[in-house]
């Protein structure tokens, strides 16, 4: 099965997300003096074709001439991400 993998640059965001805040905050919440602080993270793992990888190719296309403008991401990337979603044998490593 073919790994298939967003890009961050997805978001089309100036800046990027920080995808690990949740490993701070624990640490910040020990600063203030709180007690038995515990968190759980939760992850999609879906493959082309199914609803997720539709939702995705959609946000893509919606955010197409913004992540070019962003210069982070190119058109063969884009169709790279665009067919991997449509590919039912692609999915997670």
């Amino acid at each position: 099965m073919a790994q298939c993998v967003l890009p961050h640059e997805l978001s089309g965001r100036p800046n990027p997300v920080d995808y690990f805040i949740g490993r701070k905050v624990s640490g910040w919440l020990d600063e203030l003096g709180l007690e038995h602080v515990a968190g759980e993270g939760h992850t999609a793992v879906f493959n082309g074709g199914s609803g997720w990888a539709t939702y995705w190719a959609m946000t893509a296309r919606e955010r197409a001439a913004r992540l070019l403008q962003s210069g982070h991401v190119t058109q063969e990337m884009l169709a790279q991400l665009e067919n991997r979603f449509r590919d039912p044998h692609c999915g997670p490593a």
